[in-house]
């Protein structure tokens, strides 16, 4: 899950971008926990949380196992600092006795309008079955709705099935491909990105069944995790 930002901040999904109205979101949200909150469920030592400059030591690690061209500290530091149009979130672990790393899991996404494009998002690949990725793809889309965005958009490699499959089940449709979007590396050759976009957030038939689902991966997430806690 990772945008290409060889490609002009203005001219990302132009076929799918929306004008700027100003809209106000259906007050259903998404319940998440907010940082540091006390939490006497399962899997309290997990916290999400918008992702800060002294984060980025932490996420490189993370970065460097997660994609073939990484992108640099100076990147994400200028993000952080100088874009208002990104938002990161990270997936925290702040419980000091727990033997798994301080940091979990990572995304960002640009608002543009009425639009939201995930920029990227990625998780250990020992945590891969806890579905960290999802659960914070379902905090970015929460976010970004509170932002104003009706719809969010992503890339994906064609040849990666499982996340097409995951989604299109979460109401993704498939609307363009990007030709030789991915470029070569010593470890794959270039390939096409899928398009894909989700649409409606600001109405309950789209909203309300994946604020249910965030709450079931989070519980999921939660109790995977604190099995492997130590």
């Amino acid at each position: 899950w990772r945008l290409n930002t060889s490609m002009p901040v203005s001219t990302m999904n132009c076929a799918t971008c929306s004008p700027s109205i100003s809209t106000t979101p259906e007050t259903n949200t998404m319940s998440l926990k907010q940082p540091h909150e006390k939490n006497s469920t399962a899997g309290a030592f997990l916290t999400v949380d918008t992702m800060v400059v002294d984060d980025i030591p932490l996420v490189m690690p993370l970065e460097t196992l997660s994609f073939p061209t990484p992108w640099s500290p100076l990147s994400y530091k200028q993000d952080l600092l100088k874009n208002d149009l990104s938002h990161y979130w990270v997936i925290r672990n702040v419980a000091p006795s727990c033997a798994l790393p301080p940091l979990l899991a990572y995304g960002g996404y640009w608002i543009l309008g009425e639009e939201a494009h995930i920029s990227t998002i990625a998780s250990h690949p020992d945590d891969r079955r806890c579905k960290l990725g999802e659960w914070l793809l379902l905090k970015l889309m929460a976010d970004a709705r509170q932002h104003g965005a009706r719809e969010v958009t992503l890339e994906v490699r064609v040849s990666n099935a499982a996340a097409i499959g995951l989604y299109l089940s979460l109401g993704f449709q498939e609307v363009g491909i990007r030709k030789q979007y991915y470029s070569s590396t010593w470890a794959r050759p270039a390939e096409d990105a899928l398009l894909l976009t989700i649409f409606a957030l600001d109405e309950g038939r789209i909203w309300l069944p994946l604020v249910q689902r965030a709450a079931d991966v989070e519980a999921r997430s939660r109790q995977q995790l604190l099995a492997r806690c130590g």
